[in-house]
């Protein structure tokens, strides 16, 4: 215990500076994407193949998507989906998917991280390396 309050400890700004934004975008895009949804402005159709799928799943039934016609894992065998079937029977809201979706993505910030830290060996640059992953387009608009 007392290694990782040394390790804390040692964190410099840059390293709060990153984890900072890195919740706070992970939360924006959580709260965001869900408020899209709840007001009509996703698109239902690749959502829903994921949301009834899972649903089914957790009802302990086939993955038999009604929208495509054939079994959930008949197209993409996404065996990623699988721990979410316990989260539908916690929480059951169609918004857990786009929570789900925001943590995963700002996860992605750490990998980016370390290896901007590896390559570049600066601090500042690696903070610089996660908001430009961040801030991508390819994540905001998913």
């Amino acid at each position: 215990m007392e290694s990782l309050v040394v390790r804390v400890r040692t964190l410099s700004r840059w390293h709060a500076i990153a984890a900072s934004l890195t919740v706070a975008y992970t939360v924006w895009l959580a709260v965001r994407t869900t408020r899209d949804h709840f007001g009509l402005g996703t698109s239902a159709y690749d959502f829903g193949l994921y949301d009834q799928g899972i649903w089914l799943l957790s009802q302990g039934k086939a993955p038999f998507v009604t929208l495509m016609g054939r079994n959930l894992f008949g197209d993409h065998t996404s065996f990623i989906l699988l721990p979410l079937v316990p989260l539908y029977w916690v929480i059951g809201s169609t918004g857990l998917l786009f929570v789900v979706q925001a943590v995963v993505l700002g996860l992605g910030a750490l990998p980016v991280w370390k290896t901007a830290r590896m390559l570049l060996g600066s601090l500042p640059m690696s903070c610089v390396a996660v908001v430009a992953y961040l801030l991508h387009p390819a994540l905001t608009y998913t």
